[in-house]
């Protein structure tokens, strides 16, 4: 499965997959300014039907966006919480302003990208995943097809239907295809050979449903690998744990309690965990013991925008917890009165509580995927209504402010 289609490999990127029907824009933009993902909400802002008119398009269709990613991708962490930042959007009205998390994504031999999520938190309806599938895969040569769990396409591009011809289920085409859903379902990968062709098959999760991601894979020159192995590609994750979502979003009202908390939390943690609904930051620090109480209340108490703050949550009815990088920004009504926040959390791998050394006060919690350790964050005091949350380390000292593109974004988001 070494051979399949770039497109292919970026789907079955659990990061990438969980965005596909998201209603929110994405983009994934290389240092060269060129478009690689783009959802059917991203494709909308630039005013394309498929990925595929989008890329051929070139950075131009993606306006100032390009370029601030070109700007960003040096400067992000691949490892560390999502970065917010204000960026004008691509399209015909390129002076509105989208507040995107941004991280670093790695393409393997193609380089590094910059992933920018835009943050929409008011909008938690998920797009139809046929239309949302449809726009990335339509219009490539190779056959790309999104199938359910028994093997039945929700969508499959010309290329794909031309393989399915009237079968309406892949167990139409191949008895072998019972053995090969049952390979996805157990180990996340498998392979169907239907005549020369291979179909490379993959489960990913979509945010709505588990899905199977087919892909056709030309004849390989030497010995086909096993059905049973994972492809090689920097760029793709492991599958990952079936049937959980890797984000969450909130809301908190103007009182700095939490109005609305999106179903993701309770799937992950556990209804128990997730019932915050109508507490403040500090009783839900108190309830779970998280550490960063402090700065990130005195942060709410001032209607300023916060980021790079992990906590370890703990996961109801066990002895497992998920570190969750959260990141909020105030919201406003026309004449500025402060209405409340928004806010989205990122879940980590899994850890034991009693693994994990209970932090000290200002600490992030160690966790799996941590590339170096993090010492206790330091508040910037800064004139213009903002509050970042940096990490102290040998140049805190001598760096304790913004830099210049964190200054200007957060000036507009305040």
């Amino acid at each position: 499965m070494q051979d399949l289609p770039p497109l292919a490999h970026l789907l079955a990127d659990a990061r990438i997959a969980a965005l596909i029907a998201a209603p929110s824009p994405a983009f994934l933009i290389d240092s060269g300014g060129r478009l690689h993902f783009a959802n059917r909400a991203g494709l909308a802002l630039i005013g394309a039907r498929t990925l595929t008119e989008a890329i051929a398009q070139g950075p131009a269709a993606l306006g100032p966006l390009a370029e601030s990613a070109r700007e960003l991708i040096p400067t992000l962490s691949a490892a560390g919480a999502p970065r917010l930042e204000h960026l004008r959007s691509p399209g015909p009205s390129f002076a509105v302003p989208i507040v995107f998390a941004a991280t670093r994504f790695s393409l393997g031999r193609a380089g590094e990208a910059a992933l920018l999520v835009g943050i929409d938190t008011g909008r938690d309806r998920t797009l139809e995943l046929r239309l949302a599938v449809a726009a990335l895969v339509d219009g490539e040569s190779a056959a790309l097809a999104l199938l359910d769990a028994n093997g039945r396409p929700i969508h499959a591009n010309a290329a794909a239907a031309s393989l399915f011809g009237p079968a309406r289920a892949l167990s139409d085409l191949d008895p072998a295809a019972a053995d090969a859903l049952a390979a996805v379902d157990r180990d996340g990968v498998a392979t169907l050979a239907l005549g020369p062709t291979r179909l490379a098959l993959r489960r990913i999760e979509t945010g709505t449903a588990a899905t199977i991601l087919a892909a056709a894979v030309p004849p390989a020159a030497g010995p086909a690998p096993k059905p049973e192995e994972p492809p090689v590609a920097a760029a793709v994750s492991e599958p990952a744990p079936r049937g959980l979502p890797n984000r969450f979003v909130w809301q908190m009202d103007a009182d700095g309690r939490f109005k609305s908390v999106s179903p993701e939390l309770a799937a992950v943690v556990g209804p128990e965990s997730a019932a915050i609904v109508g507490l403040d930051w500090a009783a839900v620090c108190r309830r779970f013991g998280f550490a960063e109480s402090e700065a990130v209340a005195a942060a709410i108490a001032r209607h300023d925008t916060w980021s790079g703050v992990t906590v370890l949550w703990p996961v109801a009815g066990g002895e497992l917890a998920r570190p969750v990088d959260l990141a909020a920004l105030p919201t406003f009504d026309r004449e500025r009165h402060f209405q409340g926040y928004r806010g989205f959390g990122v879940f980590r791998d899994a850890v034991e509580r009693a693994a994990v050394a209970e932090p000290k006060s200002g600490e992030r919690p160690a966790t799996p995927e941590a590339a170096a350790p993090r010492q206790p964050p330091v508040l910037v005091e800064h004139p213009e209504n903002v509050v970042p949350l940096r990490t102290a380390g040998p140049e805190s000292t001598r760096r304790a402010v913004l830099t210049a593109g964190e200054r200007s974004a957060f000036r507009e988001i305040a």
